[in-house]
């Protein structure tokens, strides 16, 4: 049984790893590719907008087919989107000079890479269901760890060779990481239909998975959440589209990107690999509060940045802000809503802070870029972090919606 636990949890971590490579490198760096291939500020936020639109119905529709079909492997649904995420990068490969392919592949592929990351973490909440050990703080700690030095790596490289060395760099890891999904393990399914069944016979309603409408009546304290994490997240987000038009003005270039990211990545792996224990101790509700003031003091310090050192500085708020989010959110969710819902619940989670967030942020926040000066979009993203902690306060407070459904609030976390 020991060395079952250290290799799910060694292999869960690799899995991690490998996402947060794929994703910082088709997301980090998107406006440096897209602005190589003839794109303007403007014509990103369309690309990524649109990207994120597509993954607000892809991500509901693989979480509801997982949820109502455990037989089917998660690992192979998942793969599966790796798939296309590969062919698109090939596609963009064989045709750079064309306008048409790179919209087209490059929304694919920016919209599967979302809609993986609620799938790679139920692929770890399912264990958690069966009964095994597996630690997801530490997964997510590998995680960062990825995203952090490929920040710093793919930095140097396209300050060397440009944005289109991000096309190979993809072929690379998206290969390696779809034979990592195909020899992880998965989760015996009658224990999982075991779960939910246990579940329903402590007072959870309703034997099946809820339909999204049921859903969202059922738990609002899930829905004022939501709201939170996008008033929270807007900005970041944006910000990390952007950032190149962020350095800029200041005398930055993309290799500051790159460090600027691996700071902020860097400086979550403490956070990330502790955070279990420091969720037990003072609480998943008190990390999101903690989570949403540092998004805010983050904003305030862009804002008032001189040069690109303060604002590569300023990143190191990342160990308060996403790191606690990391840590808390996919527990805080997977113990408000029923464990029939699991699925679904990480899904709706990763359509509102990766999809809904990002369509607002990054079409609205590039054609803003058009017509505004920087400032004033980070004077707003301030403005919105403000009003995402009283929010966030609201949706993590116990005395906020006291007829919610039985069993909802307070439960313990399944840690």
């Amino acid at each position: 049984m020991k060395k079952t636990y250290k290799a799910l949890n060694a292999r869960y971590a690799v899995l991690q790893f490998g996402y947060w490579v794929f994703s910082l490198v088709i997301g980090g760096f998107a406006a440096v590719f897209l602005e190589g291939r003839g794109f303007t500020a403007g014509g990103i936020g369309t690309v990524t907008g649109f990207s994120a639109l597509a993954a607000c119905i892809l991500q509901p529709a693989a979480a509801a087919f997982a949820d109502r079909h455990l037989e089917v492997p998660l690992k192979l649904v998942t793969a599966g989107f790796v798939a296309v995420d590969l062919v698109s990068v090939l596609i963009m490969l064989a045709f750079p000079e064309s306008f048409a392919a790179t919209f087209v592949f490059f929304t694919l592929a920016h919209c599967t890479m979302m809609s993986l990351q609620p799938l790679v973490n139920t692929l770890g909440i399912q264990f958690t269901n069966v009964g095994e050990n597996l630690n997801f703080g530490l997964g997510r700690a590998a995680g960062s760890l990825g995203y952090a030095s490929s920040s710093y790596f793919m930095g140097l490289v396209t300050e060397r060779y440009g944005g289109e060395i991000i096309l190979p760099v993809l072929v690379g890891v998206l290969a390696v990481y779809l034979i990592l999904l195909l020899v992880f393990p998965r989760p015996d399914v009658a224990a999982l239909k075991d779960a939910i069944a246990r579940q329903t016979r402590k007072g959870t309603k309703g034997e099946k998975p809820s339909t999204y409408p049921e859903f969202f009546r059922r738990y609002r304290r899930f829905d004022l959440l939501m709201l939170a994490f996008t008033l929270t997240y807007l900005f970041n987000n944006w910000n990390t589209t952007y950032m190149l038009y962020v350095l800029e003005p200041i005398g930055g270039t993309s290799v500051d990107i790159g460090y600027s990211l691996a700071v902020a990545a860097f400086s979550e792996l403490p956070v990330v690999a502790v955070g279990i224990p420091v969720m037990k101790k003072i609480g998943a509700e008190r990390c999101l509060r903690i989570s949403s003031l540092a998004f805010f003091a983050n904003a305030i310090l862009i804002y008032f940045a001189p040069d690109p050192a303060f604002f590569i500085a300023s990143r190191a708020t990342q160990c308060l802000s996403t790191a606690m989010t990391i840590v808390s959110s996919v527990y805080y969710v997977n113990n408000i809503v029923g464990k029939q819902d699991n699925v679904k619940g990480q899904a709706v989670m990763g359509v509102v802070a990766v999809g809904i967030v990002n369509i607002i942020a990054n079409f609205g926040g590039g054609h803003l870029l058009d017509v505004c000066p920087v400032k004033t979009i980070i004077g707003i993203g301030i403005v919105l972090n403000a009003l995402g902690v009283v929010v966030m306060y609201l949706a993590t407070s116990k005395h906020v919606f006291p007829g919610e459904e039985k069993g909802a609030w307070p439960r313990k976390l399944d840690l």
